[in-house]
């Protein structure tokens, strides 16, 4: 018994010695471990340090000058943005909290009160161009999804500076006529607008393809093989489904843009005044991208101008129907043909000083895009040595 008690205590006593020896063999490797990984990082600093080659140092002072340097960045990359977005950018920033029910409810009252102002003010609104590029949503049950709104909302603002500035660009033409006694008072300048579009960039794109046209008025942007070398990407409308190469100021990661096109007919005057208004001032980040020049014939022009203001029949007494006089004056197009027999020209005793032609008439069609700098914080993993 008592051979089993000495024997048993001898065991005991092993056994303690055994455990102890695992647990400093335990605490030996984890302190191995931890020396090993210590010295793996510092050669891995060691190496990063080797690389910089000849930089400078993280001094204090160099810090200071690095700080300061980040700043002066920062600060030019603000005034890029600021110099892109223009003075008068927040005009056209759309309402928030709106619904969808909301917006196309304003969206038709804004439309038939710009249709109702154009027509006063003696200006054609063709049928493509009635619903200023939203003919999706204004009169119609469509209605945009709630996170269109934004963009939507955005594109009503920049349409209506379009119309806006384009009528503006009228006005400022006829005041100039006004002043140099070539315009009658009574008179206006032709101004015919063809077509508003606006790129339909709200509506889902399937992969690898544009928007799905479905409107008149609506616009997509396809990018190229090499767009975002060249910047040139194809714009596409109903009746061009191969679309035209414009310069987009579009760049992917860094500048958003949204495509708009308007089309008039009017003096090159008109033109000249309604781009200076997007050009030089940098007052809105509206910039023209593309305008496009065609001829148009007097007989559509006649055609329009008695659409827009049908002449009075009057009865003389002959019995034969005489002409209304026209509103619009000889600056706009020729005057309509008469099958009566031309009269004896008749040669003046001396010869006129200067000589005013009618100014004719073009069709333009103005490519312009918003555009919006693009934040993408890129975020850079430090990649180890082994």
């Amino acid at each position: 018994m008592k051979k089993d008690k000495v024997f048993a205590v001898i065991v005991g006593i092993f056994a303690l010695a055994f455990l102890a020896g695992v647990g400093f063999c335990v605490k030996e490797f984890l302190a191995i471990s931890s020396t090993k990984a210590s010295i793996e990082k510092t050669e891995k600093s060691l190496k990063r340090l080797a690389n910089r080659g000849n930089e400078p140092a993280l001094t204090e002072e160099n810090l200071a000058v690095g700080n300061a340097n980040a700043q002066k960045l920062v600060a030019a990359k603000t005034q890029k943005i600021a110099a892109v977005k223009g003075k008068k950018a927040s005009q056209l920033e759309p309402k928030t909290g709106t619904e969808a029910g909301d917006f196309s409810s304003s969206l038709l009252s804004d439309v038939n009160e710009r249709a109702k102002k154009m027509q006063s003010e003696k200006i054609v609104l063709d049928g493509d161009a009635k619903s200023f590029g939203f003919s999706r949503y204004a009169g119609t049950q469509t209605k945009p999804a709630s996170e269109a709104l934004p963009l939507l909302g955005m594109e009503q603002k920049v349409v209506q500076l379009l119309t806006d500035k384009l009528v503006d660009a009228r006005t400022k033409h006829e005041a100039d006529l006004r002043n140099n006694n070539l315009l009658a008072p009574d008179k206006r300048v032709f101004l015919w607008i063809k077509g508003i579009r606006r790129e339909a960039a709200e509506l889902p794109k399937k992969a690898g393809a544009v928007n799905a046209l479905v409107n008149k008025d609506e616009l997509s942007v396809a990018p190229t093989e090499t767009s975002a070398e060249t910047g040139l990407y194809r714009l596409i409308c109903t009746g061009n489904s191969r679309g035209t190469m414009f310069p987009s100021l579009r760049k992917p990661n860094a500048v958003d843009a949204v495509a708009f096109q308007i089309g008039f007919v009017a003096p090159t005057a008109v033109l000249r005044d309604f781009i200076a208004a997007f050009s030089g001032k940098g007052e809105y980040p509206v910039f023209v991208r593309d305008v496009a020049v065609s001829p148009v014939s007097n007989g559509d022009i006649e055609a329009k101008k008695a659409e827009l203001n049908p002449p009075p029949v009057t009865e003389v007494e002959s019995g034969v129907p005489a002409p209304a006089a026209d509103e619009f004056d000889i600056f706009g197009g020729a005057p309509a043909e008469s099958n009566a027999p031309a009269a004896a020209p008749v040669i003046p005793d001396v010869p006129p000083t200067s000589v005013v032609s009618p100014e004719s008439l073009s069709e333009f069609w103005v490519t312009l895009e918003y555009v919006s700098p693009v934040e993408n914080p890129v975020s850079v993993e430090e990649k180890e040595e082994e």
